[in-house]
């Protein structure tokens, strides 16, 4: 239990559209005010496709907060239903976070809270009942919030809980160009910005990769910085940019991930010309 819990210790980049941002901050304020104010604590459930940002709004919103931040998976528990010990776990995960003002944030929630009338496991159910035996009445030490890929298939008695529902949608045109920005900032020298990353470049990807979450955006910047030593010089160029660019667009569009619009290299060649 001691591994899920730890002290949210730094600032969490997370960028989203105003509509996202305004409710998160909405959750974040009833959550600091109703600390303060001893009050009981409102919880949350973050629903929306996986690498969308959703871990990094709970720590966005434990860093606010100030509150003790524990973390797990629905699914770590599984390895305790093996061996009979899942629900004494799960028990003392909850009476642990209680002891002082905690959030606890459950990612794949799904696997741990979800529909009782879904459920072909007797271990599963007890896992679900112990929860909701824990979560039955408000708390002015626990803070819950969830994620989940999979709305729908979460435990009616267990969203009758959750006070604010927001949806984690996929980042748009602007939010794209941002997060890149973001990115290029941290992995490349500011010469290499201004010489291959100028704002109409970026712009340009962010145009072409509609559909990307957050976290597809974050593997396509690391996969151009990563190829840059096996180059013969060593050295970015705007040829290993297009190249990677166009690799992760055809791979996104071949999962079925992204949408995606006319290819980067052409938009780059009608800029020119």
């Amino acid at each position: 239990i001691k591994d899920w819990i730890f002290k949210a210790q730094k600032p969490v980049d997370a960028i989203f559209n105003q509509e996202i941002s305004s409710r998160v901050d909405d959750f974040a304020s009833a959550l600091i005010n109703a600390s303060k104010n001893k009050g009981f604590l409102p919880n949350l459930i973050l629903h929306g496709p996986g690498g969308t940002g959703k871990t990094m709004i709970a720590k966005q919103i434990a860093k606010k907060s100030g509150m003790s931040y524990v973390a797990m998976s629905g699914g770590n528990l599984a390895q305790y239903i093996k061996r009979g010990e899942h629900v004494s776990e799960l028990n003392k995960l909850m009476e642990s976070a209680k002891k002082k003002k905690t959030i606890l944030f459950i990612d794949e929630a799904e696997s741990l809270t979800e529909d009782r009338n879904l459920m072909n496991t007797p271990e599963r159910l007890d896992l679900i009942n112990a929860f909701l035996n824990h979560t039955g009445e408000e708390s002015k030490n626990l803070s819950i919030i969830l994620a989940t890929n999979r709305i729908a298939r979460i435990d009616e008695a267990v969203m009758s809980r959750m006070d604010y529902k927001i949806e984690i949608t996929l980042p748009g045109y602007p939010e794209r160009a941002e997060i890149l920005s973001a990115y290029i900032a941290k992995r490349f020298s500011k010469e290499e910005i201004e010489t291959h990353f100028t704002e109409k470049t970026i712009n340009r990807i962010a145009y072409d990769t509609e559909g990307f979450t957050g976290r597809a955006l974050s593997k396509m910047i690391n996969a151009i910085s990563n190829k840059i030593a096996s180059t013969e010089k060593n050295e970015l160029t705007t040829a290993l940019i297009n190249e990677t660019v166009s690799e992760f667009i055809a791979q996104e569009k071949r999962y079925g991930k992204a949408k995606g619009h006319k290819s980067f290299i052409a938009h780059l060649f009608f800029s020119i010309f």
